[in-house]
C-alpha cells in the first residue's frame, strides 16, 4: 500500500506538470516545473549543519509563518498546489511530496543524471514551526553559507547554484529581481539541445549592471549602474552594506543612489530596488512592462550578485571554468549536491533532533542506526523505506520504489512488476463511479489504501 501511494503520488506530479499548468502568466514560457524545483530548494534550504535543525524533514515550508518570510517570495504558489493535490488524499506526508515534486520537476526538464538522485521517504511534517532568515542572501558571497550551513564542498556549491539557475525566471514582485537566467528556462540543455549555457555565459565579459526597481503595477525601471565587480572588486555582504546605509552623513549621501533615482523618476514609491547584471541585447534605461519588454526576453539574460561571486571568488572560479567546459561533470556534481540538500536532516528524530511528536515513531533505516527519522506510526511499513528511483522516460513518468537497505539493479523483471502494479492501480480506479473525475478517483483510491 505504501509503495503504491508513493508511486501514485509521483505519477500525479508528472500528470500535473504535463497538463499545461503555468506558474506565472508573465513568463515567456508556459510551465510549472521551475517553481516546484525552486520550492524544493527553499523547503530544504532552512537546514543548518551546526544544529541539525531545519531542512525538508518537517515540511515547515508549508507553514504560513515560513512562507511569509521575504526569502520565500511566491513559493506559496507551489506549496498550495501540492497541498490541494495531496493533503488528505495520500499516505505520503507533505514534506515528502515537496521533495519528490522537485525531483520529478527536474526529470521533466531533461536533467541527464537522475540516477544520482534517489529520494528517501519517511519525513515528518511538523505544524506551528517556522525557520526564517536561513536561506543564503542573493547579494552575498555564497561560500560560507553553502559549505558551512549545508556541509557542501566548493565544487558542489558552484554546481548547485549554477545548475539551479539554469532553469526558470526571477520575478520582481516575488524576489525583487527580474529576468531569465538562460534562453531555455524549461530545459537543462541549451537551445536546440546544446550544452547547458549558464556557466559559459557567466564567464563572458559583456554583462551590464542595472539598478532594477519594481512597482505595484508590474512595471520595472532599469537604471544603468557601475559594475560592483569591476577591476577585481569584491562587494561587501548585504549586512555590511545595510550598516553603511544607516550611517548617512548630514547631506543624506549614501550608497543607495540607484534607489533614490527610482524615487525621483516615479510618482509612486517602488516596491524595491536591487542590482543585477544583464546581457543579450542593448536597451535604453527606462520603464518597461510585460507588454513592453526591453528586448526579446529569450535573448535578454540576467545574473545575480551571488552568480557573479562564482567567478569573482578566486576559490570558486576554477570550478566555474571547469563546469563551462565539462557539462557532464556539472551534471554529476549538481546531482550529488541536490541530493544532499534534499536529505540534510533526514537522519534525526523530531524537528529539533530530540524526539518525535505524538503519533510518530523513530525508525532507523537499514542497519545504520544513525539514519533514523520520525515517520507516521500508522503509515510505517518495515518492508519499505521510501527510496524512489526515476525511469528514463518522461512520457511514462514511471517511478519505482525500492528498498534503501540494499542495492537493487533494476532489470526487465522489476520494470514489468511495477508496470503490472500500476496497471492494477489504474484498474481499481476505473471501477469507481464513471462520473467522477480522474483526480477524484486517484484521491479515493489513496483514501481506500
Amino acid at each position: 500500500q505504501t509503495r503504491v501511494a508513493y508511486a501514485y503520488m509521483a505519477q500525479g506530479v508528472y500528470d500535473f506538470l504535463d497538463s499545461g499548468v503555468d506558474s506565472n502568466p508573465d513568463d515567456s514560457y508556459i510551465g510549472f516545473a521551475p517553481l516546484l524545483l525552486r520550492a524544493s530548494f527553499h523547503g530544504s534550504g532552512s537546514f543548518t549543519h551546526a544544529t541539525g535543525t531545519g531542512g525538508s524533514n518537517g515540511g515547515t515550508i508549508f507553514n504560513h509563518a515560513e512562507l511569509a518570510d521575504d526569502q520565500n517570495g511566491c513559493i506559496s504558489g507551489a506549496t498550495t498546489e501540492l497541498y490541494d493535490l495531496f493533503h488528505g488524499h495520500s499516505m505520503v506526508p507533505l514534506s515528502d511530496s515537496l521533495v519528490i515534486a522537485g525531483v520529478v520537476a527536474l526529470d521533466t526538464m531533461n536533467f541527464p543524471r537522475m540516477d544520482l538522485i534517489p529520494v528517501t521517504g519517511g519525513r515528518d511534517t511538523i505544524q506551528n514551526v517556522a525557520h526564517r532568515d536561513r536561506l543564503p542572501e542573493v547579494d552575498d558571497d555564497p561560500t560560507a553559507r553553502f559549505t558551512q550551513q549545508y556541509d557542501l564542498t566548493l565544487s558542489q556549491t558552484v554546481s548547485l547554484i549554477g545548475g539551479a539557475h539554469n532553469f526558470g525566471s526571477a520575478h520582481a514582485k516575488c524576489s525583487k529581481y527580474q529576468g531569465q537566467w538562460t534562453a531555455s528556462p524549461l530545459d537543462w540543455f541549451g537551445p536546440e539541445g546544446s550544452d547547458p549555457t549558464f556557466f559559459p555565459d557567466l564567464l563572458r565579459d559583456d554583462w551590464r549592471w542595472y539598478k532594477v526597481c519594481s512597482f505595484e503595477n508590474n512595471t520595472v525601471d532599469y537604471i544603468s549602474m557601475d559594475d560592483p565587480f569591476a577591476n577585481g572588486a569584491i562587494p561587501e555582504d548585504s549586512e555590511d552594506e545595510d550598516e553603511e546605509d544607516e550611517d548617512e552623513d548630514e547631506d543624506g549621501d549614501s550608497d543607495s543612489e540607484g534607489e533614490e533615482m527610482c524615487l525621483v523618476m516615479k510618482s509612486e514609491e517602488p516596491l524595491d530596488c536591487e542590482s543585477q547584471a544583464m546581457r543579450g541585447c542593448d536597451f535604453e534605461d527606462g520603464l518597461y512592462s510585460n507588454n513592453n519588454s526591453p528586448c526579446n526576453v529569450n535573448l535578454l539574460q540576467m545574473r545575480l550578485k551571488s552568480d557573479f561571486f562564482l567567478k569573482a571568488n578566486a576559490k570558486m572560479l576554477p570550478f566555474a571554468q571547469g563546469f563551462a567546459e565539462d557539462p557532464d561533470l556539472l551534471a554529476e556534481e549538481f546531482a550529488i549536491a541536490y541530493h544532499k540538500i534534499l536529505h540534510n536532516g533526514l537522519n534525526r528524530c523530531g524537528i529539533s533532533g530530540h524526539g518525535c511528536s505524538e503519533g510518530h515513531i523513530c525508525k532507523k533505516v537499514g542497519d545504520d542506526a544513525s539514519l533514523a527519522s520520525c515517520v507516521h506510526e500508522s503509515y510505517y511499513d518495515d518492508a519499505f523505506v521510501g527510496n524512489v528511483e526515476y525511469d528514463d522516460s518522461y512520457e511514462n513518468g514511471a517511478i519505482y520504489i525500492t528498498l534503501l537497505s540494499i542495492v537493487l539493479v533494476f532489470g526487465a523483471t522489476t520494470t514489468a512488476l511495477v508496470a503490472l502494479l500500476l496497471k492494477k492501480v489504474n484498474s481499481m480506479a476505473t471501477k469507481q463511479n464513471s462520473k467522477e473525475s480522474d483526480s477524484a478517483m486517484k484521491f479515493k483510491l489513496n483514501e481506500t489504501l
